[in-house]
């Protein structure tokens, strides 16, 4: 059995269990990844500071919208590749991820980049698991009989 801890900072942390024991164990950073989307979420801000007045129906910034969009999409993808990697190459059978309840922001007090950062490092989380979900039954895993029901 894997399990999957899925946070903010890290984007999994991966726990491999035979016969009650933990056998290995993997690490996915993603500070990189936040770094990026905070440097463009700043970015927006500032643009959006400059331009002032918004026309109705038009979104402005476009670029740098989808530009974090694809960051985050590939990188939820990736990530989902590494943990199902891991639990074929172990022979896991299940993987388990935490269960996700909805967005609560952080207490302390932060900039409006890094309240969204946060959100959209959540949101990320949900697509991990979507994709674990769709790769894990796309690859063979070796299934124990009493964890896959027929």
């Amino acid at each position: 059995m894997v399990t999957v801890d899925l946070g903010v900072n890290r984007l999994a942390v991966m726990g491999a269990f035979v016969a009650g024991k933990l056998a290995a164990t993997r690490f996915v950073d993603g500070s990189a990844l936040n770094h990026r989307r905070h440097r463009l979420s700043a970015a927006i801000h500032r643009k959006r500071e400059h331009s002032g007045r918004l026309q109705p129906g038009v979104q402005n910034n476009a670029n740098l919208w989808a530009r974090i969009r694809n960051l985050d999409e590939n990188a939820a993808r990736q990530t989902a590749v590494t943990i199902v990697r891991f639990a074929k190459k172990l022979g896991a059978g299940v993987i388990v991820c935490e269960h996700l309840c909805r967005y609560r922001p952080p207490k302390e007090k932060i900039n409006r980049g890094g309240r969204k950062n946060h959100k959209w490092a959540y949101w990320l989380r949900g697509q991990i698991t979507k994709w674990v979900r769709d790769l894990a039954f796309r690859v063979t895993l070796k299934p124990h009989r009493a964890a896959w029901p027929q």
